[in-house]
């Protein structure tokens, strides 16, 4: 697991580094509290969940949404293709729209 979140951490890195803040850092599943707390720090202001299969996302999503509130986080959560009947109805998520940024700019 290490590995991987030094992996997420330095992809974050590179592709901020050139579309600025249009990348979101993204919180994955079976990642603690801990991990969450340097995820709200990469963030401004919006962070990702990362999904799990269907049947366990939305509680998932809607557990990751207590621990921000518990441990308030100033961060609005945004899930990677959240969709669903369950997800919209349980968990706090909330759409991201962005300004157009460097990648979205050229393509009018």
């Amino acid at each position: 697991m290490a590995q991987a979140t030094e992996h997420s951490d330095r992809n974050l890195a590179t592709l901020q580094s050139e579309f600025d803040d249009h990348i979101l850092p993204v919180f994955h599943q079976d990642e603690g509290n801990e991990r969450l707390l340097k995820i709200v720090d990469q963030a401004k202001g919006y962070l990702c969940f990362n999904n799990k299969p269907e049947e366990d996302r939305w509680r998932w999503a809607a557990l990751a949404c207590s621990a921000l509130y518990e441990l308030e986080c100033n961060v609005r959560p945004h899930g990677l293709a959240t969709t669903g009947n369950d997800m919209v109805r349980n968990a706090t998520l909330y759409q991201v729209t962005l300004e157009p940024g460097p990648a979205t700019s050229r393509h009018p």
